[in-house]
């Protein structure tokens, strides 16, 4: 805790009770903090599809890449976000890995395959997960047609990061 800045303690008196006390530091506003992040302004302007089974992550990561210039659409399943990927020009797709129903795995070779039955370039594809170790399943992200992984919590300004990196990858790989 101290390292973070913040601190606990506690003060007890027998028969009476104890009293715990946690600090924590303030956090700043973000904003232009999160902007001066990134080293340069973010340079692309895209439509990017967020698929999250939860509300309150989509609207976050809605909120936050809009801040930066981006479009975004949003759903809240892999069924409703592949019907939003076929109904829409999306330039990048990024999805939650734990959804009922269909998962980000899933959800990313689905993509894959419409791409490829369709003879287009496929669309980068970020995985979000909050299971650590997802980096190691490297059969699953060459199936599933990964360019990218973030680990959860979301930090917007690394998320943006691996957009850019993959949109740099991917428009490198289209070229060759």
């Amino acid at each position: 805790m101290s390292r973070h800045g913040g601190s606990i303690s506690v003060k007890s008196k027998v028969d009476r009770g104890s009293v715990f006390t946690v600090k924590l530091p303030l956090v700043g506003t973000r904003g232009e903090d999160e902007r001066a992040a990134l080293g340069k302004p973010f340079d692309l302007t895209l439509t990017i599809l967020v698929i999250d089974d939860m509300q309150p992550v989509l609207t976050m990561i809605k909120d936050g890449l809009t801040a930066y210039g981006q479009n975004v659409l949003i759903a809240l399943s892999g069924e409703d976000g592949l019907k939003t990927f076929e109904n829409n020009q999306v330039d990048l797709v990024i999805s939650d890995l734990g959804m009922p129903g269909m998962n980000g795995w899933e959800v990313g070779r689905a993509i894959k395959a419409y791409c490829e039955k369709r003879a287009i370039p496929k669309t980068p594809f970020i995985l979000l997960t909050g299971w650590g170790g997802q980096i190691h399943e490297e059969k699953k992200i060459v199936r599933s047609g990964v360019d990218g992984l973030v680990e959860k919590p979301i930090d917007i300004p690394e998320l943006l990061g691996t957009v850019r990196k993959v949109m740099e990858t991917c428009r490198k790989n289209d070229k060759k």
